[in-house]
């Protein structure tokens, strides 16, 4: 019997940055969480009586990720190397989940061009990696 080489495709591409997306946004600020340790010093500022007695919203963090998932996080990272510096942004967009007009309005293209530019870039990443995983597959097999 033989095994089908599972192979990476744009869609598994995205979803690892869309991953990493989420990996940035859960982990903490560390600069944010120094001035705050400044601040601490003296007693915060309440404008409202709402604010003094909780009655806002309370702001619920994303859970802090796995290690694993922050290693392949930063593995995603790195693919975004591979991408042409043009087109970067438009993926990190729709990594971070921009809609294709949004990223075509804030580009100065239309939707379909925004759509095309990072399906190619997507496209080359998981090229690459697919050539990488075909070189790893091989070295197994000379050993």
């Amino acid at each position: 019997m033989v095994k089908a080489a599972v192979g990476w495709s744009r869609e598994l591409v995205m979803a690892r940055l869309e991953e990493m997306a989420l990996v940035i946004r859960a982990l903490p600020d560390r600069e944010k969480g120094w001035m705050n340790s400044l601040n601490s010093f003296w007693p915060a500022i309440r404008r409202s009586s709402a604010e003094n007695y909780g009655w806002t919203e309370a702001r619920v963090r994303p859970p802090i990720p796995s290690p694993a998932a922050i290693d392949r996080g930063y593995q995603a990272y790195e693919w975004l190397n591979w991408i042409d510096e043009d087109v970067r942004p438009l993926v990190t967009a729709r990594a971070f989940g921009f809609s294709y007009r949004r990223i075509g309005a804030m580009a100065g293209m239309s939707r379909c061009t925004s759509k095309r530019r990072i399906d190619t870039a997507l496209s080359k990443v998981a090229t690459r990696l697919n050539h990488e995983l075909d070189r790893a597959s091989k070295g197994r097999r000379a050993a």
